[in-house]
Order: C-alpha cells, then sequence, then structure tokens
C-alpha cells in the first residue's frame, strides 16, 4: 500500500495549440509539465510577496 500524501490536484485549461507546444517543450527538456507549473506557480507567488 503507498502512502498518502498532502497534494492535491489542480487542473488549468489552456488552448489546444499552446498545450502541444508545451509538451513538446517538456519532453524536449526532459522536464515533467508538473514540475514546471509547480516552478511557475511559486515563482507568481513569490513575486507577488506570498510566500508559499
Amino acid at each position: 500500500m503507498t502512502p498518502l500524501t498532502d497534494y492535491n490536484r489542480i487542473n488549468i485549461i489552456v488552448p489546444r495549440e499552446e498545450k502541444k507546444k508545451i509538451v513538446a517543450w517538456c519532453k524536449e527538456n526532459k522536464m515533467s509539465l508538473t514540475s514546471i507549473l509547480r516552478m511557475a506557480l511559486k515563482d507568481f507567488f513569490r513575486k507577488q510577496g506570498v510566500k508559499l
């Protein structure tokens, strides 16, 4: 049995063409979409003065 985590899902909606470009970039750079979105959110909130 796998242990439970405190992670929860956040869904975003983007245009199909943007999604294709983002997914292609992630594959090319060997990074997960989840990690990219997590970094983007942290950076955004840091710039807003919110510590996550």
